[in-house]
């Protein structure tokens, strides 16, 4: 009978962890404060994307604002305001799924020469995850160079 005990308080601890687990990321996808919280951990790992939090949760869908990435090669892309929404269901196969993306405008800014030469050849991008989007909408796409 004495083994049991400790048995019986090892599978609670477990249960008690696993459910906080979940709830903590039940939280974090359907809350705003969670969402927010979950996005700069996001951005705190990639350090190139700046954006404003404005709207919604990461399960309905999240709009940002003041969004900027740059990438490797100088360019930046901007948009005033983004709104997705994802499938939180893809996950478990390394992926993110977009369902819809939206945008009134887009803007490319190509810094360098050797992008401006060539401006429509694009570069295989090397993401830890597969990247699948359904919908996406950009109304106004624009895209400077220094020449322009």
């Amino acid at each position: 009978m004495s083994n049991t005990r400790p048995a019986m308080l090892t599978f609670r601890v477990i249960l008690w962890c696993t459910l906080l687990i979940v709830v903590c990321a039940i939280w974090g996808l359907s809350t705003e404060r969670g969402s927010r919280f979950i996005l700069d951990r996001i951005n705190q790992t990639a350090g190139n994307i700046q954006y404003e939090y404005s709207t919604g949760n990461l399960i309905t869908g999240v709009s940002l604002k003041n969004l900027s990435w740059k990438l490797k090669n100088d360019t930046t892309i901007e948009s005033p305001e983004l709104t997705i929404s994802w499938d939180p269901r893809c996950w478990r196969g390394r992926k993110i799924c977009i369902k819809q993306g939206y945008t009134n405008e887009l803007v490319i800014n190509l810094v360098r020469p050797s992008v401006i030469r060539n401006p429509i050849k694009l570069k295989r991008v090397s993401l830890p995850v597969d990247l699948i989007a359904k919908k996406l909408r950009i109304d106004n796409l624009t895209i400077k160079s220094p020449f322009s």
